[in-house]
């Protein structure tokens, strides 16, 4: 079939579709009934000859080997015309209108998009941020185009995204200020200091091992966990009354070290620092206002000081 035999619409249905995983979100995105999207994916399905997607019980999609197939080339499509339509249009962030989903935990919120607000809401007063957790299949997320930018210090499939450095964190151990390691003389806690005592873990996605027990692992160390919690910012308070550690970002810990209330002893040399990343995919590399919002959180992020 040659290309003006096909009403390209219909593949941006498709393109669409492949997003939200959705007939009725996708009638909502085009801007058409959901009769018209169905007799629009009739259409496609007549021309490719395949079925395409098939529901589930549940309301959601399982697309076909088919229609995988033509998911990363229809991307490629698609922001390849964006990409034309813009080529001779000066871009300016004022001009943006779009919604963007950041998926990131509550200390990327802090670390990162708190000190890049003033500027990006400055420059594009129109933008729409929608922030979202972190999940196990981020990564996923990021290839279908449900998340656009993730903040990680986890790693996420190289092959499937690009990525940019941010920070080195160090992690550090908490505790209430009445703690027996709090009145020590020494800042660097040793490792039998830190096993002698319960720990509060910090799992951030459903199936993560926390990079301190990798670590302990490794030297073949076991800490005693007495809970797991995937809020960093309500995760010292359960510090209160308690003889638990909690180890946690250096600039979250002294966050709240300053408040009052808590202490921050330096964990043993064999442990180093977190690496904070963006991440995103081929996808947003074509998409100007994409590119700009990437280089605002990247420049901003440092403003955050670290308190010592």
């Amino acid at each position: 079939m040659r290309l003006d035999q096909i009403d390209l619409n219909l593949l941006k249905v498709l393109h669409t579709l492949f997003r939200t995983e959705s007939v009725t979100l996708t009638a909502r995105q085009v801007g058409v009934s959901q009769s018209a999207i169905s007799k629009s994916l009739g259409r496609l399905r007549t021309i490719l000859g395949d079925q395409l997607f098939i529901k589930h019980g549940n309301g959601g999609i399982a697309f076909t080997k088919r229609a995988e197939a033509l998911r990363e080339p229809l991307e490629d499509w698609y922001a390849a015309t964006r990409k034309v339509l813009h080529a001779q249009t000066d871009f300016d962030p004022k001009d943006i209108t779009g919604r963007f989903t950041i998926a990131c935990t509550d200390f990327g919120v802090f670390s990162v998009i708190t000190p890049a607000m003033p500027h990006i809401l400055r420059a594009a007063p129109g933008i729409q941020l929608r922030l979202v957790p972190m999940r196990q299949d981020s990564a996923a997320q990021l290839a279908t185009g449900n998340v656009d930018i993730a903040l990680s210090a986890l790693s996420l499939d190289a092959a499937r995204s690009h990525g940019r450095w941010l920070f080195d964190e160090p992690i550090v151990c908490m505790m209430n200020c009445n703690h027996p390691l709090a009145q020590a003389g020494s800042t660097r806690l040793d490792l039998k200091e830190l096993l002698d005592w319960p720990h509060y873990s910090m799992i951030l996605q459903e199936n993560q091992v926390d990079i301190i027990d990798i670590a302990l692992g490794e030297l073949g160390l076991q800490r005693r966990v007495a809970l797991q919690i995937p809020y960093f910012w309500v995760a010292p308070l359960l510090l209160n009354d308690t003889n638990a550690l909690l180890i946690m970002p250096a600039r979250a810990a002294t966050h709240y070290a300053t408040m009052g209330g808590y202490a921050v002893r330096d964990l043993p040399e064999q442990f180093t620092c977190i690496h904070y990343h963006i991440l995103w995919t081929e996808r947003a590399r074509h998409d100007p206002a994409t590119e700009w919002l990437i280089d605002q959180l990247a420049t901003h992020c440092s403003a955050v000081p670290r308190v010592e």
